[in-house]
């Protein structure tokens, strides 16, 4: 079959150029199976309708986020039109697949859970021009009936198993020119109960880790096909494990890579120990999810850390030439003034640090998802609606205290210092 895959173009301010990898998996798996694959990413390439129709592709895959559904169900109905087949995934379509089945009719598949294996499966009953979609793992689809019925999700017990992404499909020296680095992967999933995060319920709960000699493999073979020495660890929680994080930092060390690489993680998942092995085997920053510098709304939020913890961390951090990135969250539903005043106060009083303030942003698929809909007293279609205006960079929703009027005049504040010290909109 010949196949495209997309990953839609994003409007988001906040959001920087990557190689996108979750592409670059589903091509690996389907030139495995014999297919023809081509990706188009149309957030580092400038989209045109025509590049999508003008392929007519048996089968077009595109991958979205919340912050660009719109306009990934436009390039769904120009697919569809030229006659493709046509199947969306990713964090927003997992977990709206009856929504998005419902309300668009040029979608004809939603991928509910790790793709390989499913879009391999359909590729499959598509090719074989048959109709027994559940056979398919991790699909949603429409019956004969019009009805949506779906599959049971699937997820990789061991990523060893997973071939590695299939860069070649992709202008990896373009994004590395943006950024100076490209992405890999180490782990998937996330055992942490962050309420506004999507990853838990998207990685099955677990985190689940590919064994440090195949990831330092493929960081071998990055360079030697590309040259490219630098890379951003996209884990959601890079040293969730310690003995894992030192055994994969150790590998680096022992083959005498000489690389640079970023990675996320949290500040209680850290210590001078492992700091230290990290900065040797090339981290030179380190994204901490902070989102308050409210130490009663970090309490609310069992985030588990402190602010003298934090303060104590980024100045380990400078001591070993990593440089520290926080996020913060600006509108909380519990955010009042003094909460959202002391975030900005103890953010000035941070020496080291870049900083990233964000507005509150419910995703689908998180407990602030039906916060979002219980707290604000709206019906789930409002808060639905309002999905098209996420740019991670204008606040959407008032608090329990503030207007939402008050909330953007507070996040304008942040914004104005983050300018003030030239701090870039995303590492």
């Amino acid at each position: 079959m010949d196949i495209l895959l997309i990953n839609a173009h994003c409007s988001a301010k906040t959001v920087k150029s990557s190689p996108p990898l979750g592409l670059g998996y589903l091509g690996a798996a389907l030139l495995d199976e014999g297919h023809s694959v081509e990706i188009k990413d149309f957030c580092i390439e400038e989209y045109n309708p025509e590049s999508v129709s003008g392929k007519k592709a048996d089968l077009v895959g595109i991958q979205c986020q919340s912050v660009n559904l719109k306009q990934a169900l436009e390039i769904a109905e120009v697919a569809k039109a030229s006659g493709s087949k046509t199947i969306i995934g990713g964090h927003h379509a997992r977990f709206n697949p009856e929504s998005i089945l419902h309300n668009s009719k040029f979608v004809d598949f939603v991928a509910l859970s790790e793709g390989e294996k499913t879009i391999v499966q359909l590729a499959e009953q598509l090719d074989a021009n048959t109709s027994d979609f559940g056979k398919v793992q991790g699909i949603s689809y429409r019956n004969a009936s019009g009805n949506v019925e779906s599959t049971n999700a699937c997820f990789h017990q061991s990523l060893d198993d997973v071939q590695i992404p299939a860069r070649h499909l992709l202008p990896i020296q373009e994004y590395a020119e943006i950024s100076g680095s490209t992405s890999i992967i180490a782990s998937r999933g996330c055992s942490n109960k962050c309420g506004f995060c999507q990853a838990p319920a998207l990685g099955n709960d677990t985190q689940r880790f590919r064994k440090p000699e195949l990831v330092v493999d493929e960081i071998e073979q990055v360079i030697a096909e590309y040259g490219i020495t630098g890379f951003d660890f996209y884990d959601d929680c890079f040293s969730a494990e310690k003995s894992y994080t030192l055994r994969l930092c150790d590998e680096i060390k022992k083959r005498n890579l000489e690389i640079d690489f970023n990675c996320e993680t949290r500040i209680d998942c850290v210590d001078d120990e492992l700091l230290r092995i990290m900065s040797e085997a090339g981290c030179k920053l380190i994204f901490f999810g902070i989102e308050s510098g409210c130490q009663r709304i970090l309490d609310l939020y069992s985030k588990d850390i402190t602010l003298e913890a934090i303060r104590k961390t980024i100045k380990q951090c400078d001591e070993l030439t990593i440089r520290s990135f926080l996020s913060f969250i600006v509108g909380l539903p519990e955010d009042d003034h003094d909460s959202i005043t002391e975030t900005l106060e103890f953010v000035k009083t941070l020496d080291f640090p870049m900083v990233w303030f964000q507005p509150y942003t419910p995703f689908p698929g998180t407990p602030a998802w039906n916060d979002a809909i219980e707290s604000y007293g709206e019906p789930e279609e409002s808060v639905v609606s309002k999905m098209f205006e996420y740019d991670l960079a204008t606040p959407i929703f008032p608090t329990k205290y503030l207007s939402l009027e008050e909330v953007g005049e507070h996040f304008r504040n942040c914004v104005r210092y983050m300018k003030s010290k030239n701090f870039p909109p995303w590492f």
